[in-house]
């Protein structure tokens, strides 16, 4: 059994969130924080067996250890969106972000020895969330900007396309204003001098 060192078990247990050690080769967890062993990960155990439960393997992996069950120590059993192999090929961190079960988690796998990399996940599920609720809103407003071209007798509004538009309707396609008609005093007496109060 592998003997995990003191500080990458402090440096797991600092982590806010699932962590774990594991060996690329067996894909088995070396070590965990509480929160990962909250979640159902065992030491000396496959992630993608307690923690993942099976869930994320192809149905060719699960038929693979139905009939041979010394295959789970097969590293090509993973889940289905486990960049671990290619993190440990490159050196480099890899991440991706998985939705499970309605969470959105942004995971990660990290080389941090020979064969044994870091594998958390943060959950982003609010933040992707309101990213969403941001963008909606910007995309349904609509502003008003720069010089706009207008008649100075009539007050039509030229458009892009050159046409001439009453004030109103231009308006009203290039922002979310709406009018309600009215008179004012001047025009009231201008254009309707007969009018009683």
């Amino acid at each position: 059994m592998y003997e995990i060192n003191k500080l990458n078990q402090i440096i797991l247990d600092s982590l806010p969130h699932w962590a774990m050690l594991i060996d690329v080769k067996t894909r088995t967890v070396l070590s965990a924080n509480k929160f990962a062993m909250e979640g159902g990960a065992q030491i000396d155990c496959q992630c993608w067996d307690d923690f993942a439960h099976r869930s994320f393997i192809p149905e060719e992996h699960i038929q693979l250890i139905g009939n041979n069950p010394e295959r789970k120590r097969d590293n090509k059993i993973k889940c289905d969106f486990c960049l671990a192999d290619e993190a440990m090929e490159s050196g480099k961190p890899e991440r991706k972000e998985v939705e499970i079960d309605g969470t959105i988690w942004d995971t990660w796998w990290v080389p941090v020895e020979k064969n044994i990399y870091l594998h958390y996940a943060i959950d982003i599920t609010e933040i992707r969330q309101t990213q969403k609720e941001l963008k909606e809103a910007t995309n349904e407003i609509k502003t008003l900007q720069g010089i706009i071209p207008i008649c100075m007798h009539c007050k039509g509004i030229r458009d892009d396309k050159g046409y001439w538009n009453q004030l109103e309707k231009y308006i009203t396609e290039h922002s979310e204003a709406q009018f309600s008609h009215g008179i004012c005093e001047t025009c009231l007496e201008k254009h309707y001098p007969d009018k009683e109060d």
